[in-house]
């Protein structure tokens, strides 16, 4: 089963980085170069900010919803 998930989540991200870049390309009239040490970059921050997201998120939601027990 996790081998099926880890596909389908190789998938999604490849379509969405060709859709992605695509758009930028059409936008731009030309080929965008990619550089590869600046995209990495913006996932790991985005991989981060979503991590911090998701605990600022339960944190928030213990303070309010289990404080009243």
């Amino acid at each position: 089963m996790n081998s099926i998930l880890t596909i389908q989540l190789l998938i999604f991200a490849t379509v969405w980085t060709a859709i992605v870049y695509a758009i930028n390309s059409l936008y731009a009239r030309k080929l965008i170069q990619v550089q590869f040490k600046l995209a990495f970059l913006y996932i790991v921050t985005m991989a981060a900010l979503g991590i911090l997201g998701e605990i600022i998120y339960g944190t928030f939601y213990k303070y309010i919803f289990k404080s009243n027990q």
